[in-house]
């Protein structure tokens, strides 16, 4: 991948999830397994002037319940494959997979200025939560 294509696929993404959302900084769940998905996300949610968290399908049902209770994200962006976990989780969350034709292009949508004081994520980590 370039970055030609990294950027065109990052703001297709950012644009959905703007058009979807809004303009306004808030947290988005990346349910996702670990690697090039994940950063391209992340990097489309950073587009959105979105905060993401990342979910870890592998971890215990209880563990994501638990983050998504803190977070409570409007959307999940995730895959086809991970699409039913994902509305089991969160089933009053907007679900964006980020398969690219699963998506309509949203080129009129304008992506906001994201806040330089605004969160880039949350990382919850093993002892994060105290619980």
């Amino acid at each position: 991948m370039t970055y030609a294509q990294l950027s065109r696929w990052s703001s297709e993404l950012a644009r959905a999830i703007v058009a979807e959302l809004g303009s306004a900084s808030e947290p988005v769940g990346l349910l996702l397994d670990s690697g090039t998905a994940m950063l391209m996300t992340a990097i489309a949610a950073a587009r959105a002037a979105k905060c993401f968290v990342p979910l870890d399908p592998t971890v215990p049902r209880e563990r994501l319940l638990l983050i998504l209770g803190d977070v409570d994200p409007r959307m999940l962006l995730t895959t086809r494959a991970l699409e039913q976990q994902a509305r089991d989780l969160a089933p009053e969350a907007r679900i964006l997979l980020v398969e690219r034709d699963e998506r309509e292009m949203n080129e009129d949508v304008p992506l906001p200025d994201v806040p330089l004081d605004a969160p880039f994520y949350i990382l919850y980590t093993s002892g994060s939560t105290g619980r």
